[in-house]
Order: C-alpha cells, then sequence, then structure tokens
C-alpha cells in the first residue's frame, strides 16, 4: 500500500494522481482494520456455537437411550393396558420392561448431565431456543423424579396416580424433543446461510474511489 505514494509521484500527473493514491491508501487502511475486526467477532461467534453444537458421539447415544426410552415405555403401556389377562396380575413382560427403562433412564441421565456444561449452559446463554428447551429440562426433572419415586418411594395407594402423570409427561416429552430438535436444527442451517453470506460480503472486491 505504502508504495502508492511515491509511485503516484513519480508517474502521476499532478497533484490529482497524488491525492487519488492517498485516498486509497487511507481508506485500503480502514478496510482492512474492519475486516479484521469482523474476523475476530466471527471465530469468537463460531467458538460459542461450537461448544453448544452436540458432538456425534452424544447425538448418538442420545438417540440410542432416548429410543430404549420410548420403545420400553410404549411396550409397557401395550402390556399394562392391553395385554394383560383378566384379575391383577401383571402381564409377565410388564417387570421386564420395567428394568429396561430404569436401565434406559440412567443412561439417558448420564447423557443429559454431559450436555449441561456446553449445549445447555451456551444455548442459554445466547439465548437460542430456550422455548423448547426449558420445557425439554423441566420434563426430564420430572420424569426422573417420578420414576424414582415409583420404584423406592411411592406407596401401592398412591402408584396408579403417579404412574399415569408419569408416563403421560413421557408421552407429552417426546413432542417436546422432537420440536426442540427441529426447531435447533432449523436455527443451525440459518446460522450456516448468515455466515455464507457474510462471508461473501466480507471477501467480495472493495471498490475504489477516485477523489474528487
Amino acid at each position: 500500500m505504502a508504495e502508492a505514494l511515491p509511485a503516484a509521484r513519480k508517474h502521476g500527473h499532478g497533484g490529482r494522481a497524488f491525492a487519488n493514491a492517498t485516498y486509497y491508501y487511507l481508506h485500503s487502511g480502514r478496510i482492512t482494520q474492519a475486516r479484521k475486526r469482523t474476523r475476530s467477532m466471527a471465530r469468537r461467534h463460531e467458538h460459542h456455537h461450537q461448544k453448544q453444537r452436540l458432538s456425534s458421539p452424544q447425538e448418538l447415544w442420545l438417540y440410542l437411550v432416548g429410543g430404549a426410552l420410548l420403545l420400553s415405555g410404549g411396550a409397557w403401556l401395550v402390556c399394562h393396558y392391553w395385554l394383560r389377562g383378566p384379575g391383577p396380575a401383571p402381564h409377565p413382560l410388564e417387570v421386564w420392561w420395567l428394568r429396561l427403562h430404569g436401565a434406559a433412564m440412567f443412561g439417558f441421565l448420564v447423557v443429559l448431565g454431559s450436555l449441561l456444561p456446553a449445549h445447555v449452559k451456551h444455548g442459554w446463554r445466547q439465548g437460542l431456543n430456550r422455548g423448547s428447551g426449558l420445557p425439554v429440562l423441566v420434563a426430564a426433572a420430572f420424569l426422573a423424579l417420578t420414576g424414582y419415586g415409583l420404584y423406592y418411594i411411592v406407596g401401592d395407594e398412591l402408584r396408579d396416580w403417579v404412574s399415569v402423570l408419569h408416563w403421560t409427561v413421557g408421552v407429552a416429552a417426546v413432542g417436546v424433543v422432537g420440536v426442540h430438535v427441529a426447531l435447533g436444527k432449523q436455527q443451525a442451517r440459518l446460522r450456516r446461510q448468515n455466515a455464507a453470506r457474510k462471508l461473501a460480503v466480507r471477501h467480495a472486491p472493495a471498490r475504489v474511489h477516485t477523489a474528487p
């Protein structure tokens, strides 16, 4: 950039060429500083989104334990309400589905705990998807507490009521999680499109203005 000034004096034709070179030198310097600030802000912004984004193993385990919860809970509902015979005796498979459901819930809590330091924390700070993320956390806490109560605390007189509350919230949570995932992917796609547009604008050739 600096070579443009002596070149303008040597090859320029009067004060106009020198003024144009001076204007270009100063203007290009401001553009360079603005681009550096933009790149720095973009790197910090992308760093926060990378922390908020689920890793591939987290996403895989989340779908695995979530699917196991859905399968075992749904199978228990079918056995308990539609396949059990007459009398108070439960269906023979109910106990096995409950055992699988409890084991899957422990796995889900481990995966959820791994999401709290990055995905939940940074998403909440940046205001991303709070409307569907908060109900997911509330539903997970409610299901964990009522599930633990059904196993170890609740007596026979309250077991049926707590069980109905548990599986009702569990069925509703499937839809809430689906909405949260869909909205999260939509927001991620919009962020990528905005980043691509900003990158295209940042690398667009700058216009060279001539001094009046």
